[in-house]
């Protein structure tokens, strides 16, 4: 798959946390090679979106969303041709109920 992807701050907090978890501190680095190299690009989404945001986070109720999680349905629905990359597919098969339809792409066939 060809890049450059897009993402937004809070998702990178979560990869490098994940990445440095599982496979240490090498793949951090990769990661952000990555995007200095313009691979993956990184939107910055406060304050700037920040009511949108929230607006995210409040529409679904006795629903824990987190700001990575609610920074990727803002850029989804900014930029709704572009796929939607997660491995939290239980989430986001409740935010994409009642939008157009978003390519969901799982790495690793993980559900």
């Amino acid at each position: 798959m060809r890049g450059p992807w897009l993402t937004c701050e809070g998702c990178v907090s979560e990869i490098v946390f994940l990445l440095g978890d599982s496979l240490g501190p090498a793949a951090v680095l990769d990661f952000y090679e990555q995007i200095e190299r313009g691979l993956i690009v990184s939107r910055h989404l406060v304050p700037e979106e920040l009511v949108r945001v929230r607006s995210e986070t409040a529409r679904y109720r006795g629903r824990a969303v987190d700001f990575a999680d609610a920074g990727l349905m803002v850029l989804s629905d900014q930029y709704p041709r572009l796929p939607l990359v997660t491995i939290d597919v239980d989430d986001f098969s409740v935010y994409l109920r009642g939008r157009k339809a978003r390519r969901l792409i799982i790495p690793n066939g993980r559900q």
